[in-house]
């Protein structure tokens, strides 16, 4: 999966007139112009056949450290720290934990009505706080070009953000989840399973982003046969070739 991530950077990079692919995947960024300009690389495919949209993950953290650095870090780590230090002690306590992780998710969707507040948190989990200028999303072999601006200004103005009414067997409902136009875009989901116990991992829908995006954003400007940049990613037109 990573290799073929690479191929996309790579394929990308070429696009532009100068740029280098960022190593790594703890950073946002994975490719940055000569200019300054970076671009966070979406892909994915379809699952079941196409009758599933394919998802994006934007993190999974259990480490304070990482934790610290999102917004609202307090809230988030609350729902972490719900959790006893490990699973014997969750099947124990269970009934204990479950009231904890409760009252923390709805401690966070009580911040994440007021807009800003929303913002802030897809600022700092999707462009690491401002070190992602652009978002790039792959898809029949064009790239569709977003700026953060754009992005910011049509979720976190339009996001509903409410926990899971699917509840899990244990009844916590242990998803925040971000509804638009009654569809789920996004999630916040509660993992405890034994590799991550516990953690956080925030996903996010490809098809259901790139469709908004683009009834939102109808200007746009294409750049040969596979780039379109939309919105106010236009001002960008010069870094490529």
């Amino acid at each position: 999966m990573k290799s073929r991530g690479m191929r996309k950077e790579e394929n990308f990079k070429g696009l532009l007139k100068d740029a280098v692919v960022i190593q790594g995947n703890k950073n946002k960024k994975d490719v940055q112009t000569k200019s300054g300009v970076t671009f966070s690389l979406k892909g994915g495919e379809e699952k079941s056949g196409g009758k599933r949209d394919a998802r994006w993950q934007w993190f999974l953290l259990r480490d304070k450290n990482h934790i610290m650095k999102l917004s609202p870090a307090p809230l988030l780590l609350q729902i972490v720290e719900a959790f006893p230090k490990t699973r014997e002690e969750f099947n124990e306590q269970r009934e204990k934990v479950i009231l904890r992780l409760g009252k923390a998710l709805d401690d966070l969707v009580e911040y994440m009505a007021l807009e800003e507040n929303r913002r802030l948190f897809l600022f700092t989990s999707i462009f690491e706080a401002g070190n992602v200028e652009c978002l790039g999303i792959h898809k029949d072999d064009q790239w569709h070009i977003f700026s953060r601006e754009d992005i910011l200004r049509l979720f976190a103005g339009n996001f509903v953000v409410r926990r899971n009414q699917n509840r899990q067997r244990t009844g916590a409902g242990e998803k925040v989840i971000f509804v638009f136009n009654n569809r789920v875009y996004g999630e916040l989901e509660v993992r405890r399973d034994s590799r991550k116990y516990p953690s956080l991992l925030f996903t996010s829908t490809k098809n259901n982003w790139l469709t908004s995006l683009q009834l939102t954003y109808q200007k746009k400007e294409k750049v040969g046969r596979t780039v379109i940049l939309y919105g106010e990613s236009t001002r960008f037109r010069e870094e490529f070739c």
